[in-house]
């Protein structure tokens, strides 16, 4: 291979700053482009990457160098998701046919206690 077809790639964590790893790949191993989103695995950890430089292969390939800032994905464990689902379950309130003021929605239904 020669120098050009290396690339040298340092994986720095967005929180920190601090470089997590480095190492040199073929020019053939690498994506056309790294967008913020994809996710990265070093070692057996997962990763998102939240900015590339330089951002395309035509410039990362003419330089070496590539810097991959990523933050790790924590895994979380599903008993501890905590959602709900959005339902409709009332019924609509009956209309009738009352002239009621333009733009404005009337129900024939009354709360309370009658």
């Amino acid at each position: 291979m020669t120098a050009r077809e290396v690339v040298r790639v340092v994986f720095v964590d967005a929180g920190s700053g601090q470089t997590i790893a480095r190492t040199e790949l073929s020019s053939e191993q690498l994506p056309d482009r790294f967008d913020p989103g994809m996710t990265v695995y070093i070692g057996d950890q997962s990763y998102t990457i939240e900015r590339s430089q330089p951002a395309n292969k035509g410039e990362y390939v003419a330089t070496g160098a590539l810097v991959l800032t990523v933050r790790r994905v924590e895994p979380v464990r599903a008993q501890r998701i905590q959602y709900s689902l959005p339902t409709i379950f009332d019924v609509l309130p009956a209309v009738d046919d009352t002239a009621t003021t333009p733009g404005r929605f009337e129900s024939t239904r009354t709360t309370g206690g009658g």
